[in-house]
């Protein structure tokens, strides 16, 4: 409807959205005075069955820039790993660049009646290339086969998920550069000591 393509004409505008339904009486126009009066507006407006319709929409236009990102990564030049690492800095950049639609979602949208279509777009968006990284990397030797890539690449969208939505929903800021180092010390260099390491 009218709030779509609003969205859609200036994707900052999502942002607004997000904090209208969010906080809709709290610093609404003080902390980001550009905000899209009509946006706020229509949040305001909006039943309880629309206002999830619009976390759905946010959500998808959140999955749709990662998957653009993915896929220009997926098929770029560099080893499963290198592109991996790539992979959790563009998922982890998109969302620090939306934390009100992040905290609108966390809050909101598991009473979505869309989540099977938001399921879905996951699978497409991240865990399908993410499972082809994998096999690529076991391919050229710069990652462990796994026996389950699939579960693997679910697992891995996980850990990066909530570890941004933790820094987002206690308003925090979202280094993505920290958040995406501490992961990668984890994800491809373990918890164990390596040979040589001091203990």
């Amino acid at each position: 409807g009218e709030i779509h393509r609003l969205v859609a004409r200036r994707p900052a505008a999502a942002e607004s959205v997000a904090r209208a339904i969010v906080r809709p009486r709290v610093r609404l126009g003080l902390d980001q005075p550009d905000d899209d009066p009509p946006l706020r507006q229509l949040a305001h407006q909006e039943t309880a069955e629309g206002r999830q319709e619009i976390l759905a929409f946010l959500l998808e236009d959140l999955l749709k820039d990662i998957a653009e990102a993915v896929n220009a990564i997926v098929h770029a030049d560099g080893t499963g790993a290198e592109r991996l690492e790539l992979v959790i800095r563009a998922q982890l950049r998109a969302m620090a660049q939306r934390p009100a639609v992040c905290h609108a979602l966390i809050n909101e949208l598991g009473r979505a009646a869309r989540m099977p279509v938001i399921a879905a777009m996951i699978n497409t968006a991240y865990q399908k290339p993410v499972e082809a990284l994998l096999l690529a990397g076991a391919r050229d030797g710069s990652l462990v086969e796994q026996p389950d890539a699939r579960s693997t690449s679910i697992a891995l969208f996980g850990a990066v998920t909530i570890n941004a939505l933790m820094y987002l929903v206690t308003d925090h800021h979202l280094d993505e550069t920290v958040v995406a180092d501490t992961l990668y010390a984890v994800m491809f260099n373990g918890l164990r000591p390596r040979q040589g390491d001091e203990i």
